[in-house]
Formats: structure tokens, C-alpha cells, sequence
């Protein structure tokens, strides 16, 4: 009895644990995309048109929340993890952030609507 005791608290314990993580590591993803991505992005997802004017860029290639072929939510995320690293057209690449980060912040890049 005092095994199963021991076994289920085990198991709670690591499922608080877990829960945590993941709510963690969410707010990791916010935090990085807020420092590193919302410039021009924006705080929202849906891009800054004003930066995207000074650019000369397409305000709608900056918009991360558009549902059409380049939607975010369909792309892998080693193809998101490439973009952010090495940059793609306009965007530069994005500097100083390990592959645990990068996977944060595409994680809170998906929950964005």
C-alpha cells in the first residue's frame, strides 16, 4: 500500500511538473517573440504596417496570424526554425537565441490568432 502511495504521488508530482513546464516555456515564447519579433511583427502577430512601410515590405508578408498558402500554422517547425535563424527575403535573421528558444517562440507564434 505504501508503494502505490509513493508511486501515485510520484506521478502527481511529476504532472504538476510537467503542467508547469509547458505553461513556462509558453510564457518564455512571449517574452522572446515580445523582445525579439514584435518589432515588426507586432505585439499582436499582424504585423506593423508603419515598419512595414519604412521597409518597403508587404505589411501582409509581416502578418504571422493571415490564414493563406504561407500560413504559419501550416509550415513545420523546422521550416519556422530555419526562417528565424538564417532570415528569409526582408527579414533578417534573428540572432542570439538557442534552438530551446527558438521552439518557444514558434510555439507562441502558433497560438497566436
Amino acid at each position: 500500500m505504501k508503494g502505490v502511495l509513493l508511486i501515485i504521488g510520484f506521478l502527481a508530482a511529476v504532472l504538476l511538473f510537467a503542467d508547469r513546464g509547458i505553461a513556462a516555456g509558453k510564457q518564455d515564447g512571449k517574452a522572446l517573440y515580445s523582445a525579439k519579433c514584435s518589432g515588426c511583427h507586432g505585439a499582436d502577430g499582424k504585423g506593423n504596417a508603419a515598419l512595414a512601410t519604412a521597409l518597403s515590405a508587404d505589411p501582409g508578408a509581416m502578418d504571422l496570424t493571415k490564414k493563406d498558402v504561407k500560413d504559419v500554422k501550416k509550415r513545420s517547425n523546422q521550416d519556422l526554425s530555419c526562417v528565424i535563424k538564417n532570415g528569409k527575403g526582408k527579414m533578417p535573421a534573428v540572432t542570439g537565441l538557442s534552438d530551446a528558444e527558438i521552439t518557444a517562440v514558434i510555439k507562441y507564434v502558433r497560438s497566436l490568432k
